[in-house]
């Protein structure tokens, strides 16, 4: 009971920092969309760089993670 408990935090826990996660991505990326349109043309090179730079977002499922259990360690929960 007090595993499930604590998965259920750290999913929750996971869940928001995603959330987060996302929200940083996008905001940075609309600066450098900005500094994209704004910037002189011999700096957007760096625009470009940084861009390269960021991570790739994960295409995520959530409804087929809970349809299928949940594992932790190779173990279902």
């Amino acid at each position: 009971r007090q595993l499930k408990v604590q998965v259920e935090y750290l999913e929750e826990d996971l869940s928001w920092e995603r959330g987060i996660s996302a929200r940083l991505r996008e905001g940075i990326g609309a600066v450098l969309d900005f500094l994209d349109q704004h910037l002189p043309e011999q700096f957007r090179p760096l625009v470009e760089k940084a861009r390269e730079l960021l991570p790739v977002p994960e295409v995520q499922q959530p409804e087929r993670e809970q349809e299928q259990g949940h594992t932790w360690g190779g173990m279902e929960l």
